[in-house]
């Protein structure tokens, strides 16, 4: 699809993204929180490893490159680091329980990704490397545990009004 579309317009900007999260609609880190309210213990994959995005940061970075104009292309954007979909979970209990969002932390145990079938082939390793929106466009890139603090800050605000 990338291909046909730089071909029927070769200016165009493309923007790959992974792992993708806000403290709106739904995707995994609100998947996990709710399912760590209602259980004890948790089975995430460890052999998925990728590059958390939070979603104000991708937002934040696409209006960097409406501004800035930069070569067309196919660009990559993501937080930095990389990890398993696991020690995510567990990163993101641990952010909602120290924020009050979550009584307690609860154990996250890893398992191969056959232990979940799905129609959809995930990739084991989908890391990015956004140093071409970085360097084309002066993009700031933060690291993903920044992101997944900022948007447990703003869940636990959103939660303390309603």
């Amino acid at each position: 699809g990338e291909q046909k579309a730089l071909l029927a317009n070769p200016n165009i900007l493309i923007i790959r993204t992974s792992w993708t999260y806000s403290e709106y609609g739904s995707n995994f880190v609100l998947k996990i929180l709710k399912l760590a309210s209602k259980n004890d213990s948790l089975s995430v994959v460890t052999d998925q490893i990728g590059s958390p995005c939070y979603a104000r940061n991708l937002a934040a970075a696409i209006w960097k490159l409406l501004e800035v104009r930069p070569k067309p292309g196919i660009y990559h954007f993501a937080d930095i680091g990389e990890i398993s979909r696991r020690d995510f979970a567990l990163a993101a209990i641990e952010e909602a329980s120290a924020a009050g969002i979550l009584d307690k932390c609860i154990p996250v145990q890893g398992v191969d990704s056959d232990h979940f079938p799905s129609p959809a082939r995930r990739p084991l390793y989908s890391v990015l490397d956004s140093s071409l929106i970085e360097n084309e466009a002066n993009v700031v890139l933060t690291d993903w545990r920044s992101g997944l603090q900022d948007m447990i800050r703003r869940l636990a605000a959103q939660q303390a009004a309603h």
